[in-house]
């Protein structure tokens, strides 16, 4: 009994403990916006396999670009748990001031190059006309909520490097439903609204969009113990805050724009496939993207952890945590193979009752589960990395693995006659595995080398005293 006892609190265990007690609620969160797009792609399903294929390629069009601005935002969790580990809350507001007004200019940006550059990008990659004309209208409705989600990132970001992740769980749950609701609305018809199909999708994600951020701010300017989220520390290094998200924000808007890129083009390469390969694609991928939401958010608590542990000075300690959280992300993504590898059939009957669309459907979910182990490990070592202000080296991993090896597989096996989609998620794995490879060998390389010199990243703020 003592045994035992003494095994359940060992320190990878307590580790693990306290990494899930961080990570559940963002896990919620990403599970949740992953059940948005579920719902619009089984909503969209069950009117033509069009609207469903027009929401897949605008899904994956949109994702690219705003995957780039919360790249870029995603700088606040590692700067800001470094500051919360190093007891300089008191920087914290200028950080979240700063990051609003370059969420403002992210999203404008998203927003003018969507409206003005979805259909040319649709048109130039060869998506057929009827195809191409809805999904530009979904990427246009959609595109308007750019703003508001760019905006709510940056208080979700500053909640997560606070350690504050739970009050992010249920503000998704309150945008889920919401969702839901509206998309009867535009989607179907309801309440005399016009009957949009697929389009519909795309109005329903950009109202949920602005109901949560006006949500969260409501509970930012309620919150007593949220005052140091506006508090603004005045003087001239707050004028290197921008500088420092970006230097820090620009790397991972690239390796996250790299790997998503790489999956959006795979897409549009399906879509010239057939129709039906694109929708069976957007099944697969749609299903593997809800999965990778668990270590994705994993990773996002692992870059806390670990920064937490490079602000109070520990490096051994943030290096024991990377480690254990990387295993995690393991683990999370081995169980969920082995679900899929049981019941993929069950779970393409989800999504539509097509044979044709659900025969290739679980033939890309079976790919999936060798790929699914990989993607969990290279995303744990870029959550660990991320909280040591490591992000250029992984980003050059993600361009080579994505786009050097990656995607002129994919495009080979797209060219062939006739074309295999099996063949282009090979690609996947391929691609996903050189990636864990080597971010591997970054994680091991450059801590080692961190603990070695003891020398950690520095901020903004590199004098203030505790």
């Amino acid at each position: 009994m003592k045994t035992q006892i003494k095994y359940l609190d060992h320190p990878a265990l307590a580790e693990v403990r306290t990494l899930f007690a961080l990570a559940w609620p963002v896990v919620g969160n990403n599970l949740v916006v992953s059940l948005m797009s579920f719902t619009d792609v089984v909503m969209a399903g069950r009117l033509s396999g069009a609207d469903l294929a027009a929401v897949a390629v605008g899904s994956n069009v949109w994702l690219l670009f705003f995957f780039a601005a919360r790249g870029v935002l995603a700088a606040l969790s590692p700067i800001i748990s470094q500051h919360h580990g190093a007891r300089r809350i008191d920087l914290i507001g200028s950080y979240v001031r700063h990051g609003v007004a370059l969420a403002l200019v992210l999203s404008l940006a998203v927003l003018t190059t969507l409206h003005f550059g979805a259909g040319p990008l649709l048109e130039a990659v060869g998506i057929d006309p009827p195809l191409r004309i809805m999904a530009t209208d979904f990427v246009k409705a959609i595109a308007w909520g750019a703003p508001a989600l760019c905006v709510f990132l940056v208080f979700r970001f500053a909640l997560e490097g606070m350690g504050s992740t739970r009050p992010i769980f249920f503000l998704s749950i309150i945008g889920l439903l919401f969702n839901v609701a509206t998309n009867f609305v535009f989607v179907y018809g309801y309440l005399g609204a016009p009957a949009m199909g697929g389009v519909g999708c795309g109005v329903a994600s950009a109202l949920s969009m602005w109901l949560i951020l006006l949500i969260t701010v409501a509970y930012v300017l309620r919150s007593r113990w949220l005052d140091v989220l506006r508090n603004v520390v005045p003087g001239r290094a707050t004028s290197r805050i921008p500088w420092e998200i970006l230097r820090l924000g620009a790397p991972i808007a690239g390796a996250v724009v790299a790997e998503n890129g790489f999956f959006v083009a795979a897409t549009l390469v399906m879509g010239r496939i057939s129709v039906n390969a694109a929708a069976a694609h957007q099944i697969a991928m749609n299903y593997a993207s809800m999965m990778f939401m668990i270590p994705m958010a994993l990773a996002s608590a692992l870059a806390v952890r670990v920064g937490g542990a490079v602000g109070e000075g520990n490096l051994v300690e943030a290096r024991k945590r990377g480690t254990v959280g990387i295993l995690a992300c393991a683990v999370v993504m081995t169980i969920s193979a082995m679900v899929l590898l049981t019941l993929r059939r069950q779970i393409t009957g989800l999504y539509t009752v097509d044979p044709e669309i659900s025969s290739i459907a679980a033939s890309l979910l079976l790919i999936a589960v060798v790929f699914q182990i990989s993607d969990g490990l290279q995303v744990g070592c870029s959550g660990a990395l991320r909280g040591f202000k490591d992000t250029l080296v992984p980003f050059v991993i993600a361009v080579t693995a994505y786009w050097v090896i990656g995607f002129p597989l994919t495009w080979y096996a797209s060219q062939q006659i006739p074309a295999d989609p099996e063949q282009v998620w090979w690609g996947f794995v391929i691609a996903l595995t050189i990636a864990a490879v080597l971010m591997i060998a970054r994680f091991t390389v450059f801590t080692q080398r961190l603990i070695r010199t003891g020398h950690a990243p520095m901020s903004a703020f590199p004098t203030v005293s505790h």
